[in-house]
């Protein structure tokens, strides 16, 4: 299941995350639609859902790992899959660090979230 923006949003909201770190989150998910929106035009299948959600929760918990000396791709990526949200969990514990190697001919939404943090 992938949850809808409003949803996100709302997830934001309850986690007490910073602002600097929300206003970050809603960069992250406009460069990352609009990269697989592009991606998408080219022939890729993007799932847009996917990468919104991911972009959106991708520091999720990072505002607690500030104070935890957690690695907040982990935790979010858990605490995203404990909520039932398994692929978005996916992509965010991918947003770091990638952990395949990558294919250029086949685009993923893990690395389209990570480039997308990494450039804003």
């Amino acid at each position: 299941m992938i949850p809808s923006r409003e949803e996100c949003l709302k997830l934001i909201r309850d986690s007490g995350m910073l602002e600097h770190i929300k206003d970050h989150s809603l960069k992250v998910a406009e460069v990352a639609l609009f990269i697989s929106k592009e991606l998408n035009l080219r022939g890729h299948s993007i799932n847009l859902a996917l990468v919104e959600a991911a972009a959106l929760l991708h520091d999720l918990t990072k505002t607690e790992c500030l104070r935890t000396k957690e690695d907040h791709a982990l935790t979010g990526s858990k605490t995203l899959t404990e909520m039932g949200f398994e692929k978005v969990g996916a992509v965010v514990r991918e947003h770091i660090h990638l952990s395949k190697k990558t294919n250029p001919f086949n685009v993923s939404e893990e690395e389209i979230v990570n480039y997308a943090d990494r450039d804003l």
